[in-house]
């Protein structure tokens, strides 16, 4: 019954556009907002460090970084269904980006009953930096398994990375990681806030968490408190 009512919720949610024009928005705004997005898609790696370095036990771990861009959650699946049940967390750092992506992304962590956690992961030839240089993007790109570091400190997942995060069976947020929200972009936002708040509750999460975001102007953000 509660996967059949979650599904309900994400049609209703990836039916609205992705990023549409409300009154008050400038469309030249809007449009380098979603550039911003088609230029750092999501990346997703396998990433291989020291012992423990993911976790007592973990040295394994999926790396989400980039932005949540049209084909996310699709790519984020098939990533899955070639790691032959491989039981890895996966660590997200972003600035977000489309929110039909998280939340199919979230949905699919939970299907999984993945744990997921906010942290940078460095590959080995790449800087620590955020967010990723071309040559660094193209090198996490070139295959899908790299040896790399993992960085708590200065990590973080804002705006659409949050409701991904909210659809993990297990969270993490190191002290040194940030969550950061604001509210949603569009002439249908209220629709969308509806569909998110359902959305969190099936997944256990205080609806008010939404309501706290749609107070933050979409320019800014706020950064989540660990209470």
């Amino acid at each position: 019954m509660i996967q059949k009512f979650i599904r309900c919720v994400a049609a209703a949610l990836c039916c609205l556009p992705a990023v549409s024009i409300a009154a008050n928005d400038d469309p030249k705004e809007l449009e380098r907002l979603l550039a911003k997005v088609r230029s750092e898609p999501m990346i997703f790696v396998v990433a291989t460090g020291e012992p423990n370095a993911c976790g007592k036990g973990c040295s394994e771990w999926i790396a989400g970084e980039g932005r949540f861009d049209e084909g996310a959650a699709q790519r984020f699946r098939e990533f899955l269904a070639v790691l032959a049940k491989r039981d890895l967390p996966i660590f997200f750092n972003s600035d977000g980006g489309l929110v039909r992506e998280a939340v199919q992304i979230g949905l699919i962590l939970r299907e999984n009953r993945m744990t997921a956690g906010v942290a940078r992961t460095v590959a080995e030839g790449c800087h620590l930096g955020f967010p990723l240089d071309d040559a660094c993007r193209r090198l996490m790109q070139s295959k899908r398994e790299h040896s790399a570091r993992l960085y708590f400190g200065g990590a973080r997942c804002a705006s659409a990375c949050v409701y991904a995060i909210v659809g993990a069976s297990t969270r993490h947020v190191d002290p040194g990681a940030t969550l950061r929200i604001h509210s949603s972009i569009g002439r249908e936002i209220d629709k969308t806030d509806n569909s998110l708040r359902r959305y969190v509750v099936a997944m256990g999460v205080d609806p008010a968490l939404v309501d706290a975001a749609a107070k933050i102007p979409s320019r800014s953000f706020r950064g989540l408190s660990r209470g």
